[in-house]
């Protein structure tokens, strides 16, 4: 019996955690959109690019964008 109740208060804290962790994504995410939007480019193909990456490769396109992306802006 009281293992019941206890599984039940650790699905729901398991429940918040991936929550929390989820809306955490969304806002590097989010960011991420807005940092390479406001960046100046040589040419607006080189934004185009880099939002489309992010945008279909969100975790990958993320990362690449803050490791490689940012520093090769002009």
């Amino acid at each position: 019996m009281f293992t019941w109740r206890w599984g039940k208060a650790r699905k729901s804290q398991l429940t918040l955690d991936m929550f929390g962790l989820g809306i955490i994504g969304l806002a590097i995410y989010a960011f991420t959109i807005y940092d390479v939007v406001i960046s100046d480019f040589a040419n607006q193909n080189d934004k185009l690019i880099w939002v489309i990456i992010v945008v279909l490769v969100p975790l990958v396109g993320a990362v690449l964008w803050f490791l490689v992306g940012r520093g090769k802006r002009i």
